[in-house]
């Protein structure tokens, strides 16, 4: 699925790596989502990975910015949060990012 902001759209394309660590396991890190996107803008057209340590951003260390085309991009939230005995699947995904 696309989004449309100003002149930047965004194509969530897959979940590259999830091991965050489910709500009902006891772990020692809080574990890294990764997701790929497809990022089109008037200087043309980039795929760029962007992280998630844990379940929502707190700063650049969790949720690092990374730049392409012109612009900023950052993870804020993607759910659903994994839960045993069922990972979600790709097309569960909801991923919230800010544009700068």
């Amino acid at each position: 699925e696309s989004t449309r902001v100003s002149n930047v759209t965004v194509t969530f394309e897959r979940i590259v790596m999830e091991s965050r660590c489910p709500r009902s396991v006891v772990c020692a890190v809080a574990g890294t989502v990764e997701a790929e996107l497809s990022v089109r803008a008037t200087l043309g057209t980039n795929r760029i990975v962007l992280s998630l340590m844990g379940e929502q951003a707190e700063n650049d260390f969790n949720a690092p910015t990374v730049s392409a085309l012109g612009h900023k991009f950052r993870i804020q939230r993607l759910d659903p949060y994994p839960d045993t005995p069922f990972p979600p699947q790709n097309r569960d995904y909801v991923l919230a990012l800010t544009i700068d």
